[in-house]
């Protein structure tokens, strides 16, 4: 940084400041626009091609995901029977809702009977038709009768908006002693859009009031706070305003970078706001420390903000979208941070002129642990060498998981539903099958006794391996319609044999029974079969889907089979995880190094800074295999993130030691920065284990444990790696 420079910011520190306010209003205001969008294909990695076929999927059968509907505490009178008839009934004036299945649709056939009639053939059509208790329509032992609606969800503000319309339709129910029970994937989409609102409303206050309480706790400043919180906070707006930009939407993922950035972007700001408190309390004047801090401290601080936003950056090479989004945004926002902290900062110093709080002692905890560091170094480096062998261990335990409502806390209704639901033997994890083989209306009854038999022998091979293949709790098709309606008109049970029956009866029965079959029925593009399974691996699913393929092939013969539908779509996910979790490290740590040689022209420096920089996230990437955390969507970030963060501190160290020719000497000048820093970020991210997504939760303590085995490392490690025994004499 020239003198120029300096010069400009120290003369004229109202027209940096209009500069930096113009340009934050500038990009940041479109942050206003910023729309929020928690669509399932938001966490998803899937090909464009898979994607196409789901999407082709859903306009042709009109169906996308289920949702089941429980009046909780309901049984087979006539009283729950019509409760559950206007519960149907107001399902399907919902926008969005495509079609409805309930044990109340039996009316339509019964409309001159009495009650009587009416409880006992539904009685009788829910014991003989198993499509009920596959579907949970029917469940005898909570006891409960449900409306299973079929949906198409478009656009982000879709799934919320049918959940919040069902949700309404609780008090009418509870009104007449019922509880209303949503279960399904809809449900679960609609809560993850509320933890989202949640993270951007909740979240980024608390971050700002404890990082800002830490902060003020430090420098016993409120001014200094402010100095550090007007730029921080300027950077996240930028940072919001260029997501909008680029045409991206805000979802439970990306929510995490506001509080994240603000509190990385507090812990730059420290280390200038420190440095200046150091030259307040040896005498200097505003001006003049201000000055010095920016001579001081410009270059390590722009280069910590650059190696965590190149940290941030390597996830753009995630096939997952969400991830690649965030760490695009994140790396916008620090390099938006380090342009507003570095000439903010000290632009506000200048402005506000904060009394900043800096005792002698802080800067001697650190020395004190340098020089016994670099006394004891081969000790220290020896256990640093044998705790590496549990941590390469436990890298290799990490696994992964496709269980969608695993990311939702344990305290949100709808995963507590799901999982009742499964535990009583109803999975609502579907598995869409489609056949490409056009269907004559002559032809059904025959193409039902083919879906018949593949869901039989689909059943009995979950069953005989339940580990290998997921847990089949029901299989919907053509077979399934056509056996209720069979009954419902005939009282045969089964599929029949003679249609001769069935073009006798009257019209409207069987526009009736067409419009049943629309979801699973396209005369010209063929059959859908939906498979529904309970949480299962990603290993178990696919060799699922290799056996429905060879299945489908042994009844209807050489055609194409499409295995699609949210779960399918979930699967690769995890495979791609992985892989950004160890690319987006592995590219963070070479570019880092790189730049870490060339900024100190030192081979021994700058392969010792990188060095005990893994030393963290080698530690928190074992602890998720030994503690049995998966990588999900937000803990493949932890690896680059932790590396991104812990380097910051290392390079103000290693910067300060390189200037002043002793590793004690860098700890002193550096030390309460450092120690700072890491207690502000920890802080800052710790809040982030208060949200409702798991991988939230998960991403936020294992980040800020990472940060402060950083400072473990800086304190303890890095001295006795980098450092020499004569850097002591003359300390």
């Amino acid at each position: 940084m020239t003198e120029r420079l300096i010069e400009s910011i120290v003369q004229n520190p109202l027209r940096v400041g209009a500069v930096l306010l113009l340009l934050t209003l500038g990009i940041g205001h479109r942050a206003a626009f910023l729309v929020q969008d928690n669509s399932p294909e938001t966490f998803y990695a899937v090909d464009e091609g898979a994607e196409k076929t789901y999407r082709a999927l859903v306009r042709t059968f009109e169906s996308d995901e289920i949702v089941l509907v429980s009046l909780v505490g309901a049984k087979v009178n006539a009283k729950d029977l019509k409760a559950v008839d206007r519960l149907a009934k107001s399902i399907s004036k919902i926008d969005g809702i495509k079609g409805v299945i309930s044990p109340a649709d039996v009316f339509r056939h019964l409309e001159k009977a009495n009650d009587a009639q009416i409880v006992k053939r539904v009685s009788s059509e829910l014991e003989t038709i198993s499509l009920y208790r596959e579907l949970g329509l029917y469940r005898k032992d909570t006891p409960a009768l449900s409306v299973m609606a079929s949906i198409v969800g478009r656009g982000p503000e879709a799934r919320p908006a049918i959940t919040a319309a069902l949700d309404a339709l609780s008090g009418r129910f509870k009104a007449d002693g019922y509880q209303l029970q949503i279960v399904g994937l809809t449900a679960a989409h609609a809560a993850i859009d509320g933890e989202t609102k949640r993270a951007t409303t909740v979240f980024m206050p608390l971050v700002v009031l404890i990082v800002g309480f830490v902060g003020f706790i430090i420098f016993r400043s409120l001014k200094a706070v402010l100095a550090m919180l007007i730029p921080v906070s300027a950077s996240v707006i930028v940072g919001a305003g260029v997501l909008e930009l680029m045409g991206e939407s805000m979802n439970l993922v990306t929510a995490v970078m506001p509080p994240l950035v603000l509190a990385i972007g507090f812990a730059g700001a420290i280390h200038l706001v420190s440095h200046y408190g150091n030259c307040s309390i040896e005498g200097g004047c505003g001006v003049d420390c201000v000055r010095r801090t920016l001579r001081d401290k410009f270059a390590p601080t722009a280069f910590a903000f650059a190696t965590t936003a190149i940290g941030f950056a390597s996830l753009s090479i995630s096939e997952v979208r969400s991830v690649s989004i965030l760490g695009i945004a994140s790396a916008t926002s620090l390099i938006a941070s380090l342009f507003m902290v570095t000439l903010g900062t000290p632009t506000m110093l200048l402005l506000m002129k904060p009394n900043v709080h800096a005792p002698e002692h802080r800067h001697q905890i650190m020395q004190r642990l340098a020089l016994f560091s670099v006394r004891h170094r081969w000790p220290i480096l020896g256990l640093a060498a044998v705790l590496a062998v549990p941590a390469v261990l436990g890298m290799m335990r990490i696994g992964t998981s496709v269980d969608g409502m695993e990311i939702l806390g344990d305290h949100v209704p709808a995963k507590q539903s799901f999982r009742q639901l499964e535990a009583e033997g109803v999975g609502l994890y579907p598995i869409d099958v489609w056949i490409h083989q056009p269907v004559a209306k002559e032809q059904v009854l025959d193409v039902a006794r083919k879906t018949k038999r593949l869901a039989t022998f689909l059943r009995k091979l979950a069953k005989g391996d339940p580990k290998a293949y997921p847990n089949v709790t029901g299989v919907v098709g053509v077979h399934s319609i056509v056996e209720l309606f069979n009954f419902r008109l005939t009282g045969g049970t089964g599929i029949p044999d003679d249609p001769v029956p069935w073009k006798m009866l009257p019209d409207k029965d069987i526009k009736r029974a067409e419009v049943a079959l629309r979801p699973f029925l396209h005369e010209k593009k063929g059959l859908r079969i939906s498979v529904l399974t309970k949480t299962t691996t990603a290993e178990a699913a696919s060799a699922f889907a290799e056996k429905i393929r060879t299945a489908v092939r042994a009844e209807f013969g050489d055609v194409k089979v499409d295995i699609s539908g949210h779960y399918m779509m979930l699967i690769g996910t995890p495979g791609k995880l992985m892989a950004t979790l160890f690319g987006s490290l592995g590219l963070t740590v070479g570019i880092i190094t790189l730049l870490f040689i060339i900024a100190f022209r030192s081979l021994r420096l700058g392969l010792g800074g990188m060095l005990v920089n893994l030393i963290p996230v080698g530690f928190i990437i074992s602890l998720m295999g030994w503690v049995g955390v998966p990588a999900d969507v937000a803990t493949v970030m932890v690896g680059s993130v932790a590396f991104g963060l812990a380097v910051d501190d290392t390079f103000h160290y290693l910067y300060h030691r390189k200037k002043s020719g002793s590793i004690v000497r860098a700890a002193g000048i550096a030390g309460q920065g450092i120690v700072a820093t890491t207690f502000m970020v920890a802080s800052g991210l710790a809040v982030l284990a208060l949200s409702g997504f798991v991988p939230v939760v998960r991403f936020g303590w294992l980040t800020a444990l990472a940060v402060l085995a950083a400072l473990a490392v800086d304190a303890m490690i890095l001295p006795a790696l980098v450092g020499k025994t004569s850097e002591l004499e003359g300390r």
